[in-house]
């Protein structure tokens, strides 16, 4: 009989902390900023810099091609959608 009631009151912790863990929502967390990791010194986000030559470019999807030369067995060109489906 003792197991009969182990077992039930196992079975209904189970439940308890099933519906426990359904019902709540996750706890949102402050947001943080990491400055350093494994010894490394790390910028803030707020340091970047743009520091392209002619500021940020853009790229046109229909004529973007990437070209794929030098020490391979088949040179390729591809266009975006290609690389996409690679």
């Amino acid at each position: 009989m003792l197991k009969r009631s182990n077992v039930t009151l196992s079975l209904l912790l189970v439940g308890l902390v099933l519906v426990a863990c359904a019902s709540s929502k996750p706890a949102a967390l402050e947001g943080v900023e990491i400055r350093e990791y494994e010894g490394e010194k790390l910028s803030s986000i707020n340091d970047f810099r743009e520091n392209s030559i002619a500021g940020p470019q853009q790229v046109s999807l229909e004529d973007y091609k990437l070209e794929i030369t030098g020490l391979v067995n088949e040179a390729q060109t591809l266009t975006y959608e290609q690389v996409l489906s690679k």
